[in-house]
């Protein structure tokens, strides 16, 4: 492994990126009462922790007290983006719910990959297998005849192409 291109020491998060409000908004509980989302509850108990380090650091507490609310906060910055790992108590509500990771929003058939952003159903599109072609340039897709055959693309039909299009059905 080359140092000037991978270092271990950049895999260690210096700054927390905080999602927007749109990614975690207040849900409507019983319909009239509103509650937190489970990333902002969990970004709020980051910062207490950090307070609370913050804190022992002015006030010079005792070093075994102030490791010990280093690791809360770790503890906090690792549930936040992964609440299900192994050998790790999950960071929970006052009900006893385990919060909602980043990693959870996700992964799974309901997560944000899988059930928001691959597999929709679109127009003019086919399915085949891709293989390479050595007789087409660089900036060409080859196009099954099948497909080809049964694709249709809209046409918008203006003066300037209606005998273009009229030719067409012929």
């Amino acid at each position: 492994m080359d140092p000037r291109q991978a270092r271990p020491d950049w895999m260690i998060i210096t700054v927390l990126p905080v999602p927007p409000m749109c990614v975690r908004p207040s849900v409507l509980v019983f319909g009239t009462a509103r509650s937190q989302d489970d990333l902002t509850y969990n970004l709020a108990n980051i910062l207490k922790a950090n307070k609370t380090l913050r804190e022992d650091e002015q006030r010079g507490a005792a070093s075994h007290i102030f490791d010990e609310h280093l690791q809360y906060l770790q503890y906090h910055c690792a549930t936040l983006i992964d609440n299900d790992m192994p050998g790790m108590p999950q960071s929970c509500h006052k009900s006893g719910r385990p919060l909602k990771s980043i990693k959870a929003r996700l992964k799974g058939k309901e997560g944000r990959i899988r059930g928001n952003l691959m597999g929709k159903r679109v127009d003019f599109s086919g399915r085949t297998v891709i293989t390479p072609d050595p007789n087409l340039s660089i900036d060409q897709v080859g196009v099954p005849r099948s497909i080809a055959q049964n694709l249709t693309v809209p046409e918008i039909v203006t003066p300037f192409n209606i005998e273009w299009l009229q030719e067409l059905i012929r």
